[in-house]
């Protein structure tokens, strides 16, 4: 006996709208921010308030917020200029 299911085949499931709005949602400020960082030269503190719309204290408050999700964020100051940016993982070797 063979059974059959009345499950529709995998190709052939619709998303819901729901998951589509989440698949299709924009960036959030703090992804925003995040995007900032990881340019090669990192972000100033007045162009990420430009990109996000917010003061500088909420820039702050944002970047400890990646800091506590585990990203290394440098401080960099040059030329009279303070750029951030999240540092390149390293890595460690173990080679005995």
């Amino acid at each position: 006996m063979v059974k059959t299911s009345n499950k529709p085949a995998a190709h052939q499931l619709q998303e819901s709208p729901r998951a589509v709005q989440l698949r299709k949602r924009k960036p959030s400020k703090l992804d925003v921010i995040a995007e900032r960082l990881r340019a090669p030269l990192g972000a100033t503190l007045e162009e990420l308030m430009t990109a996000t719309g917010w003061q500088s204290h909420s820039v702050r408050a944002g970047m400890t917020g990646l800091r506590k999700q585990g990203h290394s964020i440098v401080r960099m100051t040059g030329n009279g200029v303070t750029r951030f940016a999240i540092a390149a993982p390293t890595t460690t070797s173990t080679e005995a």
